[in-house]
């Protein structure tokens, strides 16, 4: 509890230091920030209270959808829709994290750090006067925080199998973060929205490769795929679903084929640990 009140109240001040500043770029949290973790010197010894602190994130992961106070809602509206999609790969982070509840040794179910809105130019209160530098009534809606300005290094300059930023086809000088890189894709295409030169939000990825494309639909955090996608295969009619963990497949997997076909795979932090039919 008094962790909970301690990170409450810095994240009040944070806010109100941002309001008091300068109208220069502002990354804002909601009322509870970040959601820490938990760790356990013996997992084993826990496995009931990791499992109910586990629950507890995710219940809190739910409520971190708007900002300590009414007044900061009304003047940051922009901001709402991004923690309610935030909060979402939150939940999605701690449901992938619950599977260390059953292991022995020690355990740490890692901290969520993906909350933020930034705002770069926004009008004081709701039919206030704007700020100084933003022009009469001029609005710029808050976006989700990018990873940076110009990521690196650059698919264009790595080789197969690299991690590496790719510059989406649709968006130029947006970029979307590859944990392998393959030269036969052609870059890809991006329905959402793009914040600091980074795919960020919920949207599609179309991807093509020999003539085929691949459909991915998710939630980017800073670029990276965060939360539950899931990926359609329209030359075979596959459809393929489960988690990311920053940028990699966590968790269990499963794909499904028009003739009945399912096979299932679990992943931890990118590497597959087993396989088998549904």
């Amino acid at each position: 509890m008094l962790r909970f009140c301690t990170a409450l109240i810095s994240v009040a001040l944070a806010a109100a230091l941002s309001i008091a500043g300068a109208a220069s770029a502002k990354e804002l949290k909601p009322k509870f920030g970040d959601i820490d973790g938990v760790y356990y010197s013996d997992v084993a010894e826990n496995r009931e209270a990791c499992r109910q602190a586990v629950q507890r994130k995710i219940y809190l992961c739910s409520q971190n959808t708007s900002f300590v106070s009414n007044t900061l809602d009304r003047k940051y509206p922009g901001c709402l829709p991004i923690f309610r999609d935030q909060s979402r790969g939150c939940a999605d982070h701690f449901r992938s994290e619950a599977y260390k509840c059953q292991g022995s040794g020690p355990a740490r179910i890692a901290d969520f750090t993906g909350f933020a809105c930034t705002v770069t130019k926004t009008v004081v209160e709701e039919g206030g006067e704007p700020e100084r530098g933003t022009g009469a009534g001029r609005e710029q809606q808050p976006q989700t925080r990018g990873s940076a300005a110009s990521p690196s290094p650059k698919c264009a300059a790595v080789g197969k199998g690299a991690k590496c930023w790719q510059e989406i086809a649709n968006r130029r000088g947006c970029y979307i973060f590859v944990s392998s890189y393959h030269p036969s894709l052609k870059p890809p295409t991006w329905s959402g929205a793009c914040a600091g030169g980074i795919a960020v939000g919920r949207g599609t990825e179309v991807w093509i490769s020999h003539g085929a494309s691949n459909e991915y639909t998710g939630t980017l955090v800073r670029g990276k795929r965060h939360g539950r996608w899931v990926v359609r295969w329209p030359r075979d009619g596959a459809v393929m679903e489960g988690r990311y963990l920053d940028g990699k497949r966590h968790g269990r997997w499963v794909a499904r084929w028009p003739d009945g076909t399912c096979l299932t795979a679990n992943w931890r932090h990118g590497k597959r640990v087993g396989r088998s039919k549904c």
